[in-house]
């Protein structure tokens, strides 16, 4: 029999109510803990069953009407259904047991630090042609369902209107069913838009997209599937980082929000202190370096160069272009050792979702007196974190920000110290 009613006992790590049936683990999509479900169990996987719910028998008392009219089709925001405080627990509790997992039981890991609803400041849509049309959107959680976005509570509303405009523009470029993405970034003189397809332009294409940028008010619009190429550029891109302004490259990464970044910067400063000289690894186009070369000298290191050269400029902008070096160099093929890092007073990592495994045991055997760790992911920072403790350091402070809100990930800032 493939129904049965299963007792939801937590929320695992992408979101999903987990029960128990027969020895095996039941993944039920919008379940929270203290409910029970009715569900169909789908086949065995190697993480599994998954059970699709059919009926809520039980509900729990920290379920909530979910604010966004897309949320059951839409696949961003899983845990809108779930109240505040339970879910900040929730989100908390993912650091802890990712350090507890790894044996590093005794963290003391803060509160988590919200941000507020329609404050994202970066998106990527899908846009693709259907029967009934252009869709420009977000994906659901499981298969290629695309939904038109209409609304967005996680969106800025300059962002949350895109998908509407979007639609209509793409109508005449979007030939197939073949899906294309469009990165867009709130900045502070307006959107930056990169639409990424490879489809060639003709000169009346190009007009088209000048009109477009001109009646959606673009600071920005790039074309291109690999490498964008700027085609109107109405005024310069420019964000803000403490008082510091740069101006990104098509496509940069950014934190997702300004409150977040806020925080991380506010940390970043707290942790490194007086520090004389700091090394910023994975620097990007300077969110960290150019607030910390307030009063320290800054060395940023990344592999892109197209992000160094914008924070070098934005470095020169603001009269510290003396405090900052950079170097362009890949940390993850070749990270910094031991003797490299022997200059830096406090060394500021922010590695991808993976994590930086090799430069964690480079900076595990060095004699650099702080490390301050941001990661996106609570489980290769846990990992990264073993390293740097049986490296003698000692975690002072981990703090998780809810930057992505209600979904299921979480960002974190942690303060390593020598004795």
């Amino acid at each position: 029999m493939n129904e049965v009613e299963i007792e939801i006992g937590e929320v695992g790590a992408r979101g999903d109510g987990i029960g128990v049936h027969e020895g095996v683990r039941v993944f039920v999509e919008g379940a929270l803990p203290g409910e029970r479900h009715r569900v169909r169990l789908e086949p065995p996987g190697r993480r599994g069953r998954r059970g699709h719910g059919l009926e809520r028998l039980a509900t729990s008392p920290d379920r909530q009407t979910p604010p966004c009219p897309h949320y059951v089709s839409c696949g961003g925001c899983v845990l809108q259904h779930w109240r505040g405080d339970a879910y900040g627990a929730w989100k908390r509790d993912r650091v802890v047991r990712a350090l507890a997992r790894v044996g590093l039981e005794d963290v003391p890991v803060a509160a988590l630090r919200s941000v507020p609803p329609a404050s994202r400041r970066r998106a990527r849509f899908g846009a693709r042609r259907t029967k009934d049309g252009i869709v420009v959107g977000f994906h659901a959680r499981r298969g290629t369902h695309l939904t038109a976005i209409r609304e967005c509570a996680v969106l800025r509303p300059e962002l949350a209107r895109l998908p509407a405009l979007l639609a209509s523009l793409l109508d005449g470029f979007l030939a197939t069913r073949r899906e294309i993405e469009v990165a867009a970034t709130l900045g502070e003189t307006g959107v930056d838009l990169w639409i990424r397809s490879d489809t060639p332009l003709h000169p009346d294409d190009l007009s088209r997209l000048a009109d477009f940028a001109e009646a959606a008010d673009l600071a920005r619009l790039s074309w291109g599937s690999a490498t964008p190429e700027t085609l109107v550029e109405r005024r310069r891109p420019l964000v803000r980082f403490a008082a510091f302004e740069a101006c990104p490259p098509a496509g940069a990464f950014l934190q997702a929000t300004e409150s977040s970044a806020a925080q991380m910067i506010e940390l970043t400063r707290e942790a490194v202190g007086a520090a004389a000289h700091v090394a910023d690894l994975f620097s990007g186009i300077g969110m960290l370096s150019l607030p910390l070369a307030r009063r320290a000298r800054v060395t940023a290191i990344d592999r892109e160069r197209a992000m160094l050269e914008a924070l070098e400029a934005a470095a020169r902008a603001q009269g510290c272009s003396e405090r900052v070096s950079v170097r362009t160099h890949d940390l993850m093929r070749h990270p910094l050792v031991a003797a490299e890092l022997a200059d830096f007073d406090a060394v500021v990592i922010d590695p991808p979702r993976a994590g930086a495994w090799a430069q964690a045991a480079a900076l595990a055997a060095s004699t650099v007196p702080t490390v301050l760790s941001l990661s996106c992911n609570p489980t290769t920072f846990a990992r990264d974190a073993r390293l740097l403790v049986d490296g003698g350091y000692r975690i002072a402070t981990v703090t998780p920000i809810d930057q992505f809100l209600w979904s299921a990930h979480v960002e974190l800032v942690a303060a390593f110290r020598r004795p």
